[in-house]
């Protein structure tokens, strides 16, 4: 039972879609469901769930280096400790261990949080009388 929890577990923290997870299981323990894995089985599972990206961390990467040439020298030579930067402010969560380790919920933040940075800075319109209009004309 503990095999099927702790697969269970990494599938959700990964964020696999049921159809991904079940390829997955086939390609690497070559079984349909995590109720037939052995140890061994699990072991390679979880190691292959780790090492798949969610698709949010893949749009978390794309949305990096749509956004490298806004950025400094410093920030592009360590893209990883940026993203982690980003990510904790984010989520207003200063003990972020790793990008990998992000929820969900706390992707979806962050991700969010690129886009805010990606979108051009908004202007403020002024918004100007037509000639010969008054305020007092009304009264």
């Amino acid at each position: 039972m503990a095999t099927v929890r702790q697969v269970k577990i990494a599938q959700k923290r990964a964020g696999l879609a049921d159809a991904e997870y079940r390829a997955l299981l086939q390609r690497v323990a070559g079984v349909r469901s995590c109720t037939q894995l052995d140890d061994h089985g699990r072991d390679r599972v979880l190691r292959a769930i780790q090492d798949a990206k969610p698709p949010l961390l893949r749009k978390l990467w794309a949305l990096f280096y749509a956004l490298r040439q806004t950025l400094g020298p410093e920030d592009i030579a360590h893209p990883k400790e940026w993203l982690l930067g980003v990510a904790r402010k984010a989520n207003a969560d200063d003990a972020i261990p790793a990008l990998e380790r992000l929820s969900k919920p706390q992707l979806m933040k962050t991700v969010e949080a690129l886009k805010a940075r990606a979108r051009p800075p908004r202007r403020r319109q002024t918004l100007v009388a037509p000639v010969g209009y008054s305020h007092d004309d009304g009264l």
